[in-house]
């Protein structure tokens, strides 16, 4: 799968502002290395727990990053902000999973883990990446 770049994550409609679009990047740098840090158990099972739901596969590689961004990002309740603008503790699970999909250029399955969650994500356009 093929990162996606600041601009074009947020053209896609990414949601994580400047900070935490480099922390997640960050996250994929090393773990490109081979750099992973321990991540809880709890995260890796939410994780699992919506792939179980949605009937969308999710490799290891994006549980871990999932695994990360929810432990950096803590959880508060706060109202909905424009694309580009939210810092990661302003996400719940699925919206912050999404993420993952849309930062790792998989949106084929974003968009059907988002099908899987019409509640959350109220048919939300979603356009393909272009290719440069």
């Amino acid at each position: 799968m093929e990162q996606v770049n600041a601009e074009e994550y947020w053209r896609l409609g990414g949601k994580l502002n400047r900070d935490s679009f480099e922390k997640a990047r960050g996250v994929l740098s090393e773990q490109a290395n081979k750099e992973k840090c321990r991540v809880s158990d709890n995260s890796l099972a939410q994780a699992e727990n919506m792939e179980r739901f949605s009937q969308v596969p999710i490799t290891p590689e994006q549980k871990y990053l999932y695994a990360v961004l929810r432990e950096m990002s803590g959880k508060t309740e706060e109202g909905p902000t424009p694309p580009g603008t939210m810092p990661l503790r302003t996400l719940d699970d699925q919206l912050l999973l999404a993420e993952v999909f849309l930062l790792m250029g998989d949106m084929a399955n974003r968009n059907s883990f988002m099908d899987a969650y019409p509640d959350i994500f109220k048919k939300e356009k979603v356009v393909e990446p272009r290719r440069i």
